[in-house]
């Protein structure tokens, strides 16, 4: 119900030509505007007719829009049950009809590609505006649903109301999704920017988008079986699994009852073996009491016998005692004597010694004292050769001194030759000085590009910063594209934002007011292959982001439809196009110049603001019927219609200056 829509305007509508009675007025001579009243009368009346049956529940009944976009203010009511169309020539409002659907069901202006912001959507020179939308039984049979939008240029939020009463955006969105409304799904909106997304959806997910249009209730159901039919899979598969196991756990079983058979019988013969044991160490006792007995009768009779022995023994060995003890005293008196010998020997051997040491002792002194005679003969002798040759050099140098008169020039030529070393050494301290003055502004250089690039780098990485709070899902792909580089055959660009450099702020306002936001955000790529790589990933992961496919050999400079910095042009104020105030690679300004037209967009000066008459003068001369002119103050933009040579419509914004570009890093 939403792709296509048929709308009637029921009242006056006051503003510029956007509306659609002014296209249609437009679009016919005089003697044709009776003919188009009579035919908005017949349509009138037919929608009278139609049955109330052949409406479903949420279906338009009003739709009223108020200082929004094009509209000063229009209301369309009501459409017909069935198919509804809106057509015109371009530039009529018919996109605005479609973005104000969008706003007042809970969607965002972004779906669109107009802009993401309240402040996108007022008509300039307004302060709010709103879109209320009546839907048909909202709230039960014969009780229509009204929801209201209110924009806010200063606060640049929308506040919405059900039947009157505050609510918020979520609770909109599940109204309208209890009455089979969907703004999320292409099947009943599909903007242009997403027509290509469109035609990649797979057989599945087309299915699935289709029977969530059309049949929401049994696609809930479907979703719950197909999730039921996933979990008795699973629990099928933890059957089997529990199965297996038991099974295992039964021959498991069933070995350990056999080993427990054994170790049983075990048990058995060892208690036999235990029993034999006890029976045979008993027997095995009562022969060695018998044994003892009988060993204890021969012990005592060996005893006796050794006592007889013995007796024998001590009888005999007094004398024996006696020669031992003689024996004893005369080793004892031979030791004696064998140690006072060595002594004697010992102190024989100290003593010659002692002569000796003493004697070389003596000898070392005097050679000693003779080498220091000696030595001090020839210190004296030296000296005495040394004094003598001194003075026979003493004597020549007297005899080879010239007088007064032969000392003079050669006096002179010394001073001379001073003087010139004192100057070549002041020149070198000079120079020296110099090049220390040089070595310092060199490193103050240094330091300041050091200083500089620091700069540059915190410049990049706010901007990386404030471009990620954008776009997140942006970066998500950035860093999926880093740990899959082996998947692509080619080189994967972006964020495009990031490659984005402007002079000065005013081209980075100029440069987010013209590229859309989501531009921002994507993706280049050189080969289909990459392209359906990443675009799978994307889908599978349900981010938000852009491929755009670009062929790099056709890369050509941008082409300007005349030359900007003409002197006339100059003069009015207009410094030249948007694209030469941007930097960036020929692939990357080649795509915004060919998906927004930065190449077509003139830049000007605050004092162009009061001379659009005369510059659009200038650009008639040139034959430009489409242009727009950014200042630091002001946006212009002219069109003219495809269907005729008459000026279509010229637009004025005023730029919002507080807020700092992000390119910028801000």
């Amino acid at each position: 119900w939403l792709c296509c829509v048929r709308l009637r305007v029921r009242g006056r509508v006051h503003g510029d030509r956007g509306s659609v009675e002014a296209a249609r007025c437009a679009m016919r001579s005089g003697s044709d505007a009776a003919q188009a009243n009579d035919d908005q009368a017949k349509r009138r009346k037919l929608a009278d007719t139609f049955d109330p049956d052949d409406f479903a529940p949420g279906a338009i009944y009003r739709l009223t829009m108020h200082n929004f976009m094009t509209y000063s203010h229009a209301e369309l009511s009501p459409p017909g049950p069935r198919l509804n169309c809106i057509v015109g020539p371009n530039g009529t409002g018919k996109s605005s009809v479609v973005n104000a659907l969008a706003i007042v069901l809970g969607g965002s202006l972004r779906l669109t590609e107009r802009g993401d912001r309240a402040s996108d959507a007022i008509k300039h020179g307004c302060d709010k505006g709103y879109v209320e939308i009546e839907l048909r039984d909202g709230n039960g049979p014969g009780q229509n649903l009204i929801i209201r939008a209110d924009l806010d240029l200063e606060t640049n939020h929308t506040k919405y109301s059900i039947d009157g009463k505050k609510t918020t955006k979520t609770e909109v969105k599940d109204r309208v999704k209890k009455l089979g409304i969907m703004i999320d799904n292409m099947l009943q909106f599909l903007p242009q920017d997403k027509v290509i997304e469109f035609t990649k959806l797979n057989p599945k997910e087309l299915l699935a988008s289709t029977m969530k249009a059309v049949m929401p209730d049994e696609h809930t159901e479907h979703e719950e079986l197909i999730q039921l039919a996933a979990r008795v899979g699973e629990a099928d598969k933890v059957r089997k699994g529990k199965e297996k196991k038991l099974n295992g756990l039964r021959e498991d079983v069933e070995k350990l009852e056999l080993d427990v058979q054994r170790h049983a019988e075990y048990e058995r013969n060892v208690e036999k073996r235990n029993n034999l044991e006890g029976k045979s160490a008993w027997i095995k006792v009562l022969s060695k009491n018998a044994e003892v007995k009988d060993t204890s009768a021969k012990l005592k009779e060996a005893k006796k016998e050794l006592a007889r022995e013995e007796a024998a023994r001590d009888a005999a060995r007094a004398p024996l005692e006696a020669a031992k003890g003689a024996k004893r005293r005369a080793n004892d008196a031979h030791n004696k004597a064998i140690d006072a010998a060595r002594d004697a020997e010992r102190k024989a051997i100290a003593l010659r010694a002692e002569i000796e040491t003493k004697h070389q002792e003596t000898v070392d002194a005097l050679d000693a004292e003779r080498t220091k005679l000696e030595k001090a003969l020839d210190d004296q002798q030296s000296r005495v050769r040394t004094a003598k040759q001194q003075l026979e050099r003493a004597r020549a140098e007297l005899e080879r001194v010239p007088d007064d008169a032969e000392l003079g020039p050669q006096r002179d030529a010394a001073t001379k030759k001073i003087k010139e070393h004192s100057d070549e050494r002041a020149r070198l301290e000079g120079d020296f000085d110099a090049a220390r003055t040089a070595k310092r502004l060199a490193e103050s250089k240094h330091d300041s590009a050091m200083r500089q690039l620091e700069q540059l780098q915190d410049s990049e990485k706010a901007k990386a910063f404030a471009l990620e709070r954008r776009h997140p899902d942006s970066f998500k792909v950035r860093q999926w594209v880093a740990q899959n580089a082996q998947s692509f055959e080619g080189e994967v660009v972006g964020p495009i934002g990031l490659l984005i450099d402007v002079v000065d702020e005013d081209h980075g306002r100029y440069v987010e007011k013209a590229v859309s936001d989501g531009i921002f955000g994507g993706f280049i790529v050189f080969n289909p292959h990459d392209r359906d790589v990443l675009t799978s990933a994307i889908r599978a992961n349900k981010w938000g982001a852009n491929v755009y496919a670009v062929d790099a050999s056709a890369s050509q400079p941008a082409q300007h439809a005349f030359d900007a910095r003409a002197r006339e042009l100059g003069e009015l104020g207009v410094c030249g196009w948007l694209d030469e105030g941007i930097s960036a690679s020929p692939v990357v300004k080649g795509l915004l110049c060919k998906l927004s037209g930065v190449n077509n967009i003139l830049v000007g000066t605050a004092a162009l603001d009061g001379k659009m008459d005369a510059l659009e003068k200038q650009l008639a001369a040139r034959r430009q019927a489409r242009w727009s002119v950014y200042t630091p103050e002001k946006t212009f933009t002219s069109s003219q219609s495809r269907y005729g040579e008459r000026k279509q419509a010229t637009t004025t914004a005023v730029v919002r200056r507080d807020q700092k570009p992000w390119l910028l890093g801000h």
